[in-house]
């Protein structure tokens, strides 16, 4: 990781309370509470698969979240969809961690979401927002961050 490399332009460095939430799963039975994912770095990524920037994203949020496996755990949160389009989208671009189904917007409201794509970057505690990325992010540009606020390189 180069020391050079500087923030995506959509990132800003926060600290600020993390709102809590607890949806279905989009694929599976089951649902995911954000208090219960504390452990690792997390990142939430809301998506919605009418979104072009979203699908433009999306093969780099999916191969850094297989890179970066056991280090930092990646939630999708699907917004304002249809369930089926939701999950053939998931299916396409290999998204392989667990995607919450927000049908009612409930999370996009809470964390003050007025545009898609926009990534959130949360504490090992699910307390805090350490940062956000509105917009589409690149692997090269995740890493980075991942660097900056976790420690967490692509080796």
């Amino acid at each position: 990781m180069s020391a050079a490399a500087s923030d995506p332009v959509g990132f800003s460095q926060l600290n600020t309370p993390a709102p809590q939430f607890e949806l279905p799963l989009l694929q599976h039975p089951g649902e995911v509470e954000l208090s219960k994912l504390a452990g690792l770095p997390i990142v939430i990524n809301l998506w919605a698969s009418d979104c072009d920037i979203c699908r433009e994203e999306s093969p780099a949020i999916a191969k850094v979240s297989r890179v970066v496996a056991g280090r930092v755990l990646f939630l999708g949160v699907d917004t304002l969809d249809q369930r089926g389009a939701a999950i053939r989208f998931a299916e396409r671009y290999k998204l392989r961690f667990p995607i919450a189904y927000d049908s009612d917007g409930i999370v996009a409201a809470k964390y003050r979401v007025s545009g898609l794509p926009v990534t959130f970057f949360i504490s090992k505690t699910a307390t805090r927002i350490l940062g956000v990325n509105i917009g589409a992010l690149t692997a090269q540009g995740l890493i980075h961050i991942l660097h900056k606020l976790y420690g967490v390189d692509d080796t």
